[in-house]
């Protein structure tokens, strides 16, 4: 099966443990970090080298292939895939969580700590002078149905259309909470997949309280934009008080949220100029690829396997 008949996201990030027969396509702020390095772990395919991924954590480098050492579902030969995607000896699965709580999770990540990402706004004009969680909260919802760049960010994208849930011929679709449970009967169920187990959780988001970062309005538009999401899942919609409290950002906390924030920009900068660097240094030793051409080597890769957090 090929990518435009699977979906490109599903046919580049998804990953094969071989030796488990276990396929996993990973739905970002849904604790893929931490089912990667579980699988990972699992097949013994870590590998030891440092990545050179623009991930901003050690965490992070999971999603790079070379760290990894998964197959991955786009690479492999065209029988590997074809077993993987057809045989009743493999598992194939994904996990899904409710959109309220993935988008308070992908907004912490993306827009509150600045992860790389051209969403990320400047801190003041998230939070303004109020400095409080859920008025910036409230503030960025209201784009996901005002800016279609918001929802192109695969992290605010809908669930459904991310995971390909009408092409991809999944054994197992999961919510979050029953992710556990599945791990139990995957241990059980076969040769190779005893040692499969999650271990501490990665890339976690801190828990804010929905109660005070939701009102009825904003709750509103969660449910109109994600109205797939809600359904193919079967997750219920909350009712939410027309006024939300308030819910002030502590002093310790902002300071806190700007030092990340500049760490994540600062990385970003390094990256860059790292990268640059290494174009240079091609291009004057006469290397295979001058610094144009690498870039757009680099830009097909970026295409072909997008990490996701």
């Amino acid at each position: 099966m090929s990518a435009k008949e699977l979906g490109d996201f599903a046919y580049w990030n998804a990953v094969l443990a071989r030796r488990a027969k276990v396929l996993f396509v990973p739905t970002p702020k849904v604790a893929c970090t931490t089912i990667k390095w579980a699988l990972a772990s699992a097949e013994s395919t870590l590998s030891s080298g440092i990545s050179v991924s623009p991930e901003p954590t050690t965490d992070l480098t999971i999603h790079d292939p070379s760290v990894h050492g998964l197959g991955v579902l786009g690479l492999v030969s065209e029988d590997e895939r074809r077993e993987a995607l057809t045989s009743p000896d493999w598992i194939r699965f994904c996990v899904t969580r409710s959109p309220y709580e993935r988008i308070v999770s992908a907004w912490l990540n993306r827009v509150v700590f600045g992860m790389p990402s051209a969403l990320s706004p400047i801190l003041d004009e998230q939070f303004g002078s109020d400095r409080d969680y859920g008025s910036a909260f409230r503030r960025f919802v209201r784009r996901l149905e005002d800016d279609p760049a918001v929802l192109a960010d695969l992290h605010f994208s809908a669930q459904g259309d991310v995971l390909e849930i009408d092409t991809m011929p999944y054994t197992h679709v999961l919510d979050l909470a029953g992710l556990n449970d599945f791990l139990v009967f995957l241990r059980s169920s076969g040769p190779h997949r005893e040692r499969i187990v999650l271990g501490r959780s990665r890339n976690s988001s801190p828990r804010l309280d929905a109660e005070r970062l939701y009102d009825s309005e904003t709750a509103a538009i969660v449910d109109r934009v994600y109205t797939s999401d809600f359904r193919r899942f079967s997750y219920p919609a909350r009712v939410f008080a027309d006024v939300a409290p308030p819910y002030p950002i502590a002093p310790n906390e902002f300071s806190l949220i700007e030092m990340m924030r500049d760490r994540a920009d600062r990385f970003s900068d390094v990256f860059c100029l790292v990268d640059q660097q290494h174009r240079q240094i091609s291009l004057q030793r006469g290397g295979r690829y001058g610094a144009g051409q690498l870039a757009a080597a680099a830009v097909r890769r970026v295409k072909q396997i997008r990490p996701v957090r």
